[in-house]
């Protein structure tokens, strides 16, 4: 891959605009359903959000990593670089759990950046390995696609034992006991502990799609077809273990990895099509701005979230004091959009001033990395 893949940023970009288009609702008396996460079993919009997050991180670990080898750097280099990126993403999770207050005793240590540090850190070191010891592109996807499996029916037998029910699952007695005090709820936490070793594998299936379009004795219409039969596989898995383990983002259940990658597998299939096959890319230029400094739009967009909107606004309009986002929405979005959807609307113009934003940075060649 020697030019960039534009459907890899499109859908980079389609990731963080689903974050915070989920992330900051107008009027949470309101919200609309499909931004919501389903509070245990079941999907939403809002659930595809991290999950294609990880993988188009995971889309890129080939690119990077056989662009590394390629200029004859060392397994010691590379995993170094892999790990100070993953304790930095760490460190920005623990900064956003703490901002601004800094309450050590009761901070909560899970985050969407930490596991997204883990999982890179981890899908990184097996496809290095992988690539080591596969010269052939088909033994490297195989072996990836193997491993994927492994874990991802290892861990539905692994939690099995202790039921799928809010209460009572190995998730919640593994957090409750070694993260006690530090969770985003009581007993447990989307992003804890056992939930994050199926979430590797989220992130390897995205390594198998960047191994698919990085693949150099193919052509693009072989890359589509095979990215299709992936996710007819997955979406074939997911159907068959959603009977036995239901489709649950809060503990990332073997049904949730597959339907989330069969979905991101078809969408980058029919991206690659629009955008490298035929080049038709021009209406979703703003979701490759958007893509193209995504954790630094996700970090500011949180700490936007935990602060300015957060500020208490007086308006005579109103008979009580009202949080600025809740204010914006109620004052200038409902008088035109109506009370259903304008916690709705409120989400989409602000990713659209992200969009505009972003692209007067790309404009720049402001390209903020993390």
């Amino acid at each position: 891959m020697n030019s960039r893949i534009r459907s890899v940023d499109v859908l980079r970009g389609f990731a963080v605009a689903m974050m915070v288009l989920c992330n900051n609702p107008g009027n949470t008396d309101r919200n609309y359903i499909q931004l919501r996460h389903m509070p245990w079993g079941g999907l939403t919009f809002a659930d595809f959000a991290f999950p294609f997050f990880i993988i188009v991180m995971g889309i890129t670990i080939p690119v990077v990593i056989e662009k590394r080898l390629a200029l004859k750097v060392g397994m010691a280099a590379i995993i170094s670089k892999v790990f100070i990126r993953s304790i930095i993403l760490i460190l920005l999770g623990l900064f956003l759990n703490g901002f601004p207050i800094f309450d050590f005793h009761s901070m909560r240590i899970p985050s969407v950046l930490a596991r997204l540090g883990i999982v890179y850190l981890f899908a990184s070191i097996v496809f290095l390995i992988v690539k080591k010891s596969f010269k052939d592109d088909r033994y490297v996807i195989g072996s990836l696609i193997i491993i994927s499996f492994i874990i991802i029916l290892g861990y539905y037998f692994f939690i099995k034992p202790y039921g799928f029910n809010i209460e009572g699952n190995l998730e919640q007695k593994i957090d409750s006991y070694y993260l006690s005090g530090h969770l985003a709820y009581i007993t447990w936490d989307p992003e804890g502990i056992i939930s994050t070793i199926p979430s590797i594998a989220t992130g390897l299936l995205g390594c198998i799609m960047g191994c698919l379009l990085n693949y150099k004795n193919i052509n693009d219409y072989y890359k589509v077809a095979g990215m299709i039969a992936l996710s007819i596989v997955g979406f074939i898995g997911a159907s068959l273990f959603s009977r036995v383990i239901p489709y649950n983002k809060m503990i990332w259940t073997s049904s949730f990895v597959l339907i989330t990658g069969a979905v991101a597998a078809l969408s980058l299939a029919l991206l690659y099509l629009v955008c490298d096959i035929y080049k038709k890319e021009g209406l979703l230029k703003p979701f490759i701005f958007l893509g193209s400094s995504p954790i630094f739009v996700y970090l500011v967009s949180e700490l936007i979230r935990k602060t300015i909107w957060r500020i208490p606004i007086y308006d005579a309009q109103f008979k009580e004091p009202l949080l600025f986002c809740r204010w914006v929405t109620l004052r200038f979005v409902t008088p035109w959009a109506g009370q259903w959807l304008d916690s709705l609307y409120f989400s989409i113009l602000y990713v659209m001033l992200w969009m505009w934003i972003s692209s007067k940075l790309y404009a720049k060649d402001k390209i903020i990395k993390i």
